[in-house]
């Protein structure tokens, strides 16, 4: 049996007394603070580029052109036919097959004649002539209109009608000046003893500069009925024109006969008209044509100092 020293004894016992008290007496220790867990916002940051728009795929589109403006003529013998001459579309010139199909029934047409004359009437029916005896330079559509008109009128389908209707000023055909003008220039072609036989004389400013054209329409025949011809014979039409110092003489269309030819159905060439058709500020001129059986017209526009053929349309048998 171990016999304890009583003071040592009783120094462990106090030693593991405390120990307990310690032990079961220890204070927590104090927790930290717990902070909020941070709420993360995306928040967006404006680019230093701009935006582009969504892409948009073209809307389609059409090309919509307006209607030419039909140009018809007249003639000496039927006061209420016209004949189809063509059109014209943003200043290009179309020929008759390209503008029948715009032919529409009651459509208005308003009509000009070289003396100023100048009305409007209805287009009532109109047919394309497929005769095959009839020879023309383009198919030919004839128009008939729903009141008379005046001989070689012609007529346009625009519902502005001619914008530009300048003054045209009738000089004499006995004019002293140009009767000389005429002979002179039928000695310089080698005919030797001219027959003067002008028929008209017209003064208009074409291209609109200030300065006035004159045209001249002559003609001579012998034989009367159109069915020969003979050394001397003519029909032309001329063109004066001053450009810069100098003064011009132009043939806009027409023959001169030398020799006797039997059996030929000449040309008669006349101003049937002078006016602005398309619209762009100068004038265009119609020379009519009538021959044996046979008729038609060209239209000419002025291009410098030359009047060019746009638009021809004559037929005969």
């Amino acid at each position: 049996m171990i016999i304890l020293d009583n003071k040592k004894y009783q120094g462990v016992l106090i030693a593991c007394v405390f120990f307990l008290l310690l032990s079961a007496c220890q204070f927590p220790l104090p927790s930290q603070p717990t902070l909020p867990a941070p709420v993360i916002q995306a928040t967006l940051i404006p680019s230093k580029e701009p935006l582009l728009p969504e892409p948009t795929l073209p809307l389609p589109t059409s090309h919509v052109h307006s209607s030419p403006i039909l140009i018809f003529v007249g003639n000496g013998y039927n006061s209420r036919g016209m004949t189809l001459l063509g059109g014209s579309l943003e200043e290009t010139w179309l020929i008759p097959e390209e503008v029948s199909p715009y032919l529409k029934i009651d459509n208005e047409i308003n009509y000009y004649s070289l003396d100023g004359t100048h009305g409007s009437t209805l287009l009532i029916t109109y047919s394309e002539d497929t005769g095959p005896a009839v020879n023309c330079t383009h198919s030919r559509y004839w128009v008939e209109t729903s009141s008379d008109l005046l001989p070689f009128s012609f007529g346009l389908n625009s519902s502005e009608g001619i914008s530009n209707l300048r003054n045209i000023e009738f000089l004499s055909p006995q004019n002293e000046t140009y009767h000389q003008l005429v002979e002179t220039y039928l000695l310089e072609q080698g005919i030797e003893t001219p027959s003067v036989q002008v028929k008209r004389i017209l003064r208009v400013d074409l291209d609109n500069d200030g300065t006035d054209e004159v045209l001249i329409e002559a003609s001579h025949f012998i034989e009367k009925t159109g069915h020969s011809v003979s050394p001397g014979d003519y029909s032309f039409i001329l063109m004066r024109k001053v450009s810069e110092n100098n003064v011009i003489t132009q043939r806009v269309v027409g023959e001169i006969y030398y020799e006797d030819v039997v059996s030929k159905l000449p040309h008669t060439y006349f101003l049937q008209a002078i006016a602005d058709i398309n619209g762009n500020g100068q004038m265009e001129v119609l020379v009519g044509v009538s021959r044996w059986e046979g008729n038609g017209a060209i239209l000419y526009e002025l291009n410098d100092t030359q009047l060019e053929e746009v638009l021809r349309m004559i037929c005969s048998l």
